[in-house]
């Protein structure tokens, strides 16, 4: 029977499997294998080094356990608004290019906790700027940001879905696997589209003005950010939804935009 390790502060049964292993492998020959009809190619290049940080996406190394919990509904200022989003959509390029979501989208807390993100959990964070200087409001973080990420989070369970159903061509290099992680497919588009018109309605009526009163010379710049990318994500989403547009034209604006915001 396996030995079972010593407690830890893990949540899961974990058990040392190796005197297990090492009785069952020991008639095989060096260099043999033993695989199941369904294994193909595809696993065998998705095989990893389990405990290698390069390879292991799943380990969590020292200094990275001993940093302390984001506070996920900490308020951003539109500067930081767009440097989420803008590394989020990185994410999401680097993902439709290939590698796994494991490696690029789900490595944003701003993803994997979006719904933690609520208008009564408050907290004053330092935002990047100064002690003294005023508080970005609320809605930055619960309207204009939480919309646009919950969009880029929609728009690729649309792709997802796309390429699941073998519809597309060149998908060889597409990493399909979610881990396990929802990407919010269960929030009905129409909510979606209603959050990025109040994001919109909210910075007309308010942000605009904060902005203006606290970006200084580069509130124009500033503004402008923020609007272009809650238009991207309503016209990406309104474009998934409407099969007729999906020609590759459309994709390739779409490319070009992202690259443009980056």
């Amino acid at each position: 029977m396996p030995t079972k390790l010593s407690p830890s502060s893990s949540v899961y049964p974990y058990e040392d499997v190796t005197a297990l292993l090492d009785t069952a492998t020991k008639d095989m020959e060096v260099g043999q294998l033993i695989q199941v009809p369904s294994f193909s190619l595809f696993d065998a290049m998705c095989a990893i080094v389990i405990m290698d940080p390069k390879m292991d996406t799943g380990m969590v190394m020292d200094d990275i356990a001993s940093r302390p919990v984001f506070n996920i509904n900490m308020r951003v200022t539109p500067t930081e608004f767009i440097w989420i989003f803008d590394n989020i959509l990185i994410g999401q390029m680097t993902w439709l290019s290939g590698h796994a979501l494991s490696q690029t989208l789900f490595t944003s807390c701003h993803i994997l906790r979006l719904l933690e993100i609520n208008e009564y959990d408050d907290y004053e964070g330092p935002s990047g700027s100064t002690k003294d200087a005023p508080q970005p409001p609320r809605e930055f973080l619960v309207a204009v940001l939480k919309s646009c990420v919950l969009a880029i989070a929609k728009s690729c369970s649309l792709i997802w879905s796309e390429m699941r159903k073998g519809q597309v061509y060149e998908e060889e290099d597409f990493m399909t696997n979610k881990f396990g992680v929802s990407m919010f497919e269960d929030i009905p588009t129409a909510s979606l589209i209603a959050m990025l018109d109040q994001a919109e309605y909210w910075m007309e009526a308010e942000g605009t003005q904060w902005i203006w009163d606290h970006c200084g010379d580069d509130a124009g710049e500033v503004l402008k950010g923020v609007m272009e990318r809650i238009d991207y994500c309503r016209v990406s989403i309104f474009t998934f939804l409407d099969p007729s547009l999906q020609t590759p034209l459309f994709f390739t604006r779409i490319f070009v935009v992202s690259s443009l915001l980056l």
